[in-house]
């Protein structure tokens, strides 16, 4: 996991350095989204609740949540498909 990140980070820096990181693909919008929005949703549980271990708890329960999301959408639109149609 730590090499991983490693990685990711130095990938990171190189294109920053060559000035290409404002240049967004959509895929990579499109899949930080999600965490954006577990983080966001979280701050927000735990401003309402006003507490840092009620906005830890949401954290982990909606990343749990969107673990399940990612792991059942193919089917979820598979069954979709079969049941509407592709049009």
């Amino acid at each position: 996991m730590a090499t991983k990140t490693q990685r990711w980070i130095a990938s990171l820096v190189k294109r920053t350095k060559k000035g290409m990181d404002a240049s967004l693909s959509a895929n990579e919008i499109r899949k930080a989204i999600p965490a954006l929005a577990v983080v966001g949703g979280a701050a927000a549980f735990g401003f309402w609740q006003d507490g840092i271990s009620a906005g830890l708890f949401a954290c982990f329960a909606l990343f749990f949540l969107a673990g399940i999301y990612k792991a059942l959408r193919p089917r979820l639109v598979l069954r979709l498909l079969s049941i509407c149609g592709p049009g």
